[in-house]
């Protein structure tokens, strides 16, 4: 059932699913089987009818500003998606390196009040000032983990080119 408005959507997920267990990383699902018989053969096989149909996917959880994204264990690792949160602070830093360079700023705590940001903040992020051009271009291809967020590109992060790689 692709097409269906939101409610029909909720009304199908109502009459399947009995139960859904969430516990550290992992999400269990429990089907009706007879409801699922139904809704996909329009019978129920009598001899099977009360058993559960039970489905269990690990995922994870990447928090990207004031969104979160739960990412199945099965679907790609590359989102071939840029990410804008990735994007912004690439953008961001590579300004506030132009700021630097210009004289238009000489102290980090000159930077941080220009830009509205946190001294921490603001170190953290012009780091990304210092990517390698192959790690800017595949975040900017979205050629990257899925879970990859700012905080986990600007830990522990090396400035020198020929360390940096992709987060996994």
């Amino acid at each position: 059932m692709k097409e269906g408005t939101a409610k029909e959507k909720i009304n199908l997920a109502r009459r399947l699913i009995s139960d859904v267990v969430v516990i550290s990383g992992k999400i269990q699902l429990s089907l009706i089987r007879a409801a699922v018989q139904t809704e996909l053969l329009g019978e129920i096989h009598r001899h099977q009818a009360g058993e559960a149909i039970v489905l269990e996917e690990r995922f994870t959880i990447a928090r990207r500003g004031g969104e979160a994204r739960l990412t199945l264990s099965d679907e790609k690792d590359r989102s071939g998606e840029p990410i804008p949160s990735l994007i912004g602070a690439i953008v961001q830093a590579r300004t506030w390196a132009e700021w630097i360079i210009s004289g238009k700023v000489v102290t980090l705590e000159e930077l941080a009040r220009k830009a509205g940001r946190s001294q921490q903040y603001a170190t953290r992020i012009l780091r990304l000032a210092a990517l390698s051009p192959k790690v800017a271009d595949a975040i900017l291809s979205g050629d990257h983990s899925r879970a990859l967020t700012v905080p986990e590109l600007t830990s522990r992060f090396p400035l020198s080119w020929e360390q940096q790689g992709l987060p996994s």
